[in-house]
């Protein structure tokens, strides 16, 4: 639907006096519930705009990017309206507006086909000592994500370093831009400041593993593995992503690929729902590794169990949950996994989820705001007295380590490829 037949929907006009999703936003209750920030503020300001009663400006353009898109605003609206959807198609009038952080990762997709603009190699580091065929029409599809995010870690922690010191969040980036003028030695700072706990690693070789244990037989791209893109959708740059989409399709189609087994929530919901609508003829098969781990379990291909009894609590990624509706499959999982309780972070799970903050590329976009939500869900997950916080997510992965570190927790968060890895049994 387009914005101006909305705005002529009534549903939109009852935003007006609901403002029922404001309490559930991660980003209003960050924010102190100011009201311009909030779902309802947004879809208002749009009204507004819509209507010629408002001009775009710098200030109000950011409101609408100061958004992490987790969706709960739609999972609450009771008129049932796609608040999300209306946020990203709105940026598409935005593009000249957005933050510098989204220009950074915009120029990094075109140079380097990753957003954090590193070398293809870092893609092939978690196969060392590995290697599994290219030719394979089954591709465990590992995304920028994974093999980039240890390293996109350490440069999200020196911008929230930068925002302390009082720079601004386009400061930082445009100070980072600079310095990706410096090419290796910037390569170099990156590989240092990423030294420490690796937890992506051990999530795609467990992958992997419980891929191979189910039966099913997956090659892997390497160097050759493309982005999806998907960031170029959602922060409005429409001719962009159709552009980037349908010569991703060429590619994968010409290595031979029918089927992907995407292991970030984001990708599969590019790849297996946003593409069909930009690329003519699409025709790739496109699972989550969740979906492809419920099939094994349902065909008894698999048993589980871990060693000693262990507790765990679930963090749901928004878009697995929101998006592609998966929660379930992941609680079949686990309950079938033999000496292992899941204990729930009730009432913000599964549909109901709470943001990590690293929605949207928001980590980047606002370190600090991006950590405080952080926080706040860290705490949520704690709360339940667990010490082993599980998701299938690498920006969840990333933020709620941060965010636990910050919180000064004892807790530690581990990818559910990598805990299925150790609970296979012969």
């Amino acid at each position: 639907m387009e914005l101006s037949a909305m705005v002529e929907n009534k549903e939109f006009l009852k935003c007006k006096s609901c403002g029922f999703c404001k309490v559930g936003c991660p980003v209003s209750k960050a924010k102190d519930y100011l009201e311009s920030v909030s779902p309802r503020g947004k879809m208002l300001l749009l009204l507004g705009l819509q209507r010629g009663d408002l001009k775009v400006t710098p200030r109000l353009a950011e409101k609408f990017f100061t958004c992490v898109l987790c969706a709960h605003c739609t999972q609450e609206c009771p008129s049932g309206m796609q608040v999300h959807e209306i946020l990203i198609d709105s940026r598409k009038g935005l593009k000249d507006y957005v933050p510098a952080a989204v220009k950074l990762l915009r120029d990094n997709l075109a140079k380097s086909d990753n957003p954090f603009g590193l070398p293809d190699s870092l893609k092939t580091q978690w196969t060392e000592g590995s290697r599994r065929s290219k030719a394979n029409r089954t591709i465990l599809y590992t995304t920028c994500s994974y093999p980039y995010m240890r390293y996109g870690e350490a440069l999200t922690s020196v911008l929230h370093s930068l925002e302390k010191l009082g720079l601004s969040p386009n400061q930082v980036s445009s100070l980072v831009g600079r310095a990706g003028g410096l090419g290796r030695s910037l390569m170099n700072l990156y590989s240092r400041l990423a030294a420490g706990t690796d937890v992506y690693t051990p999530a795609l070789v467990g992958a992997t593993q419980v891929l191979e244990a189910i039966g099913v037989e997956s090659g892997h791209l390497y160097e050759e593995e493309p982005c999806c893109g998907y960031f170029l959708y959602i922060w409005g740059f429409d001719e962009d992503f159709s552009e980037h989409a349908n010569k991703t399709y060429k590619k994968l189609k010409s290595l031979g690929v029918e089927r992907l087994i995407s292991m970030t929530p984001s990708c599969t919901e590019a790849l297996s729902d946003i593409y069909p609508r930009y690329v003519d003829g699409y025709d790739l098969k496109v699972q989550h590794f969740v979906e492809t781990v419920k099939e094994g379990i349902e065909e008894r291909k698999i048993k589980l169990k871990v060693e000693e009894p262990l507790e765990v609590t679930f963090h749901d990624p928004c878009q697995l949950a929101r998006y592609l509706k998966f929660s379930s499959y992941i609680r079949d999982i686990l309950q079938s996994i033999e000496g292992l309780t899941l204990v729930e972070a009730t009432p913000n799970t599964g549909l109901m989820t709470k943001c990590c903050g690293g929605g949207g590329s928001y980590e980047v976009i606002d370190p600090d705001l991006s950590i405080r939500i952080a926080v706040d869900r860290a705490r949520e997950l704690v709360d339940t007295g667990v010490q082993t916080i599980v998701t299938c997510c690498p920006a969840c992965l990333m933020n709620l380590r941060r965010g636990i570190k910050e919180l000064g927790a004892v807790a530690k968060v581990v990818d559910l490829a990598e805990l299925l890895s150790h609970a296979l049994t012969p």
